[in-house]
């Protein structure tokens, strides 16, 4: 019996997957840019040991930074808004808006919102297969395929590439 899950299931795994620019097709395998984490270093298709990160290098900063900038205007309009709670409870006079820490000079003249999930970088893997070329059968001479096929016999199921 299939379920609700079951039948988006096929979507959802169908969206982890995006098409190469042209930039990354261009791209060859670099050991240094092998994903720190020993569970994102194979490929979920192939099952080589070909993953490199392609996304951009300051992707953990910029998140870190949309993170800590958050975190510095929240703190600051909370503060405003016990304060705003005190002069209303004292009927006194309502505090000025809050100094934004981010932007010295502005005010914050609002809560400030929680980065969305289009505010935030991404890491992005790739399989370097897709820009491998065995060109030689039987050889790995001219090749650019890192897992360096030795055996090449079509009708060998122990084949790799």
């Amino acid at each position: 019996r299939k379920t609700k899950q079951d039948g988006n299931l096929g979507t959802s795994v169908n969206s982890l997957f995006k098409n190469p620019t042209s930039l990354e097709l261009s791209l060859t395998y670099d050991s240094a840019k092998v994903p720190e984490d020993p569970a994102y270093r194979h490929c979920a298709v192939c099952n080589h040991p070909s993953m490199n990160n392609v996304s951009s290098q300051n992707w953990e900063q910029h998140n870190d930074t949309l993170n800590n900038q958050y975190e510095l205007r929240d703190t600051a309009w909370k503060e405003y808004d016990k304060e705003k709670v005190k002069a209303d409870e004292s009927n006194s006079t309502a505090p000025p808006l809050p100094d934004d820490p981010v932007n010295p000079g502005q005010k914050l003249r609002k809560k400030p919102r929680k980065p969305r999930k289009s505010d935030y970088l991404t890491q992005t893997l790739m399989c370097m297969c897709a820009t491998s070329q065995c060109n030689q059968e039987g050889t790995d001479n001219g090749s650019t395929c890192f897992v360096l096929c030795r055996n090449t016999d079509r009708d060998d199921s122990s084949r790799i590439c």
